[in-house]
């Protein structure tokens, strides 16, 4: 995904999918495919961020005040959780 491309476009998770915790772990279900998805601590703060249309940075932003972790790293990280996350149909991207 290139840099104007992710700018352009805001991710928020689906509405029907139903989550649960279960130790440090989020656990997502998808009530389309009967899918469950565990989610690492930091992959559930990105998708903490994503209850309403989120841009990268604005994620990003959030996420540096929450973690010690350098800008680039950060918003590589995102990017790659939210391009998995689309991948697996869990967001949905809405043009800014």
């Amino acid at each position: 995904m290139t840099t104007s491309h992710t700018s352009a476009v805001c991710y928020r998770r689906r509405t029907d999918l139903l989550e649960t915790v279960l130790d440090s772990e989020l656990l997502l279900l998808d009530t389309q495919s009967m899918n469950v998805i565990g989610l690492n601590p930091t992959c559930s703060a990105i998708w903490r961020q994503l209850g309403d249309a989120r841009t990268v940075m604005e994620i990003v932003k959030v996420l540096l005040v929450e973690f010690e972790v350098d800008s680039a790293r950060c918003r590589t990280e995102v990017e790659r959780v939210l391009q998995n996350l689309a991948a697996n149909g869990l967001v949905v991207q809405e043009a800014v």
